[in-house]
């Protein structure tokens, strides 16, 4: 009979501070006591009763210290939805939210960021962020990432999660949303590349790499970062031209011969030997192979016969090379392939 009236007590106190009767089913009584009491103390029953919010709660009761951070937050207005999806992203750590301050928690829990992603901000990066730019730099980017598909950062390597301080980030990839999962893996194995799009960044270069293009572009070794302080010169570091030279030189595969031959060039060139070239594909191939490319009219046929022919050279010039040393018909081959290249690329 005592029992049952203390058990009836409890329930009434439960009911007028805004817990739940179903957590009874979960907690002992005394655990639930303690919680009202610390509702009663903070004076949390009004946002109680009108939240309602089953998560919240259980963690009043299962953490007797999150009382006083949940008081906090409270009073800053910050939203129950917010709040549980921050506690259940530290669930998914096996950690706790009362393990960080609350000055850290209501910080992190203030900025512009998803709500599923605020813990993890908050164990990843508020602690060891120094300056404003770069936590503005990882929220872009972490904003723009395609969270959902990872499953939260813990999927992330260490590499990869430092990798969302660098700024060329959320523009070079993710704002794009074309396979970002596979594009991050494949800049993170491309240490070279990452100190050259930190420079083309830096000088307001535009990019966009897919994945097919970060495979193209898996030759490039970190004696190559200095050919593009070289390109960037003859250019005359004009973000426009290179934003176009880029398009270019990616949808071509991203040559290393390509890139050779600008470098090569008598530097700076002229605005409007950079114009001449960079009109179009036609232009931009022509100029490369030296003008040898004689087409008439606006055949879309011939450009794209022309195309396939110089990759096909492409292609029969490094195999060539390569076997060259083991082959003995190697120089009849690559006799025969600029025969069939020169013949092909000058169809009237």
């Amino acid at each position: 009979m005592r029992n049952t009236l203390k058990h009836l007590t409890l329930l009434t106190r439960m009911k007028d501070d805004g817990l739940l009767p179903t957590l009874t089913g979960s907690f002992s009584e005394d655990a639930i006591a303690q919680a009202c009491g610390q509702v009663e103390t903070l004076q949390l029953q009004e946002r109680l009763h009108i939240r309602k919010t089953k998560r919240i709660q259980e963690e009043l009761i299962r953490v007797p210290n999150f009382a006083a951070l949940y008081g906090v937050l409270c009073r800053q207005e910050i939203g129950d939805e917010e709040i549980a999806s921050a506690l259940e992203s530290a669930d998914g750590y096996g950690e706790r939210l009362t393990a960080y301050s609350q000055e850290q928690v209501l910080a992190v829990m203030k900025l512009e960021l998803l709500p599923s992603l605020r813990f993890e901000y908050l164990k990843y990066y508020f602690p060891f962020v120094m300056y404003e730019e770069e936590e503005q730099v990882i929220l872009d980017n972490l904003q723009t990432f395609p969270i959902a598909e990872w499953k939260g950062l813990s999927m992330l390597t260490e590499h990869q999660r430092d990798m969302m301080r660098q700024p060329f980030l959320g523009s070079y990839l993710f704002f794009w949303h074309q396979n970002e999962r596979k594009a991050l893996e494949l800049l993170e194995q491309n240490r070279p590349l990452q100190r050259v799009c930190i420079l083309l960044y830096r000088y307001g270069v535009r990019l966009f790499l897919s994945v097919e293009r970060l495979k193209d572009l898996r030759w490039m070794k970190m004696t190559d970062v200095g050919k593009f302080r070289r390109l960037l010169a003859v250019f005359e570091y004009d973000a426009e031209d290179l934003s176009a030279f880029f398009d270019l030189w990616l949808d071509n595969h991203a040559g290393q011969y390509d890139l050779n031959w600008f470098i090569s060039q008598p530097h700076p060139l002229s605005k409007e030997r950079r114009e001449e070239i960079l009109c179009n594909q036609l232009s931009y191939l022509n100029a490369l192979y030296a003008g040898r490319l004689h087409l008439s009219g606006n055949s879309s046929f011939q450009f794209s016969f022309m195309r396939w022919s110089i990759e096909k050279s492409i292609f029969w010039n490094w195999w060539i090379r390569t076997v060259k040393c083991s082959c003995p018909w190697g120089d009849t081959l690559y006799c025969l392939s600029r025969a069939f290249v020169s013949t092909a690329t000058s169809i009237p």
